[in-house]
């Protein structure tokens, strides 16, 4: 299901307008938002940006907290999507734009997963801060973690 999900939070952030008009393009593909699925450190130097991924994609799985007798077929299961949006300079006003797009896709929020994966129950922000500054790269950033409760087959 894992990547049935990420396929699918990539679709819900490319297909928002609001959102697409927030960001930068991507150097890839011009007619895409800048929507990256990865760190920002392996994403191309464009902002605004938005990064994104599942908390058991690092490589240890640290975020990972596996319950017995969840992640089988036809249970519900908890991921967090890590998402982040960059901008250039002090200002936190093209982040708090972004996180009000993030949160109308994704804060309380049901959606199938393609090729039936699989269904987003329900989904909630559980963190969101938006006036982080980098004053070295003079970037602005949030952080913004979205839970989402899974219902399919499990990966």
């Amino acid at each position: 299901m894992s990547q049935a999900l990420r396929n699918a939070i990539g679709q819900r952030l490319a297909g928002s307008i609001a959102l697409d008009a927030l960001v930068a393009r991507d150097p890839n593909d011009p007619s895409a938002g800048a929507l990256f699925a990865s760190h920002k450190n392996d994403a191309p130097a464009v902002y605004p940006c938005v990064t994104y991924r599942l908390q058991t994609d690092t490589p240890d799985k640290r975020f990972r907290s596996p319950r017995p007798g969840v992640d089988t077929v036809r249970k519900a299961t908890d991921v967090v999507v890590e998402i982040e949006a960059w901008a250039q300079g002090a200002s936190c006003a093209p982040i708090e734009n972004i996180q009000a797009q993030l949160d109308a896709l994704f804060h309380d929020q049901a959606f199938d997963l393609p090729g039936g994966a699989g269904r987003v129950l329900s989904s909630w922000r559980t963190m969101g801060q938006a006036d982080l500054y980098d004053k070295k790269n003079n970037t602005s950033f949030g952080l913004f973690l979205y839970r989402l409760r899974l219902s399919g087959p499990a990966s």
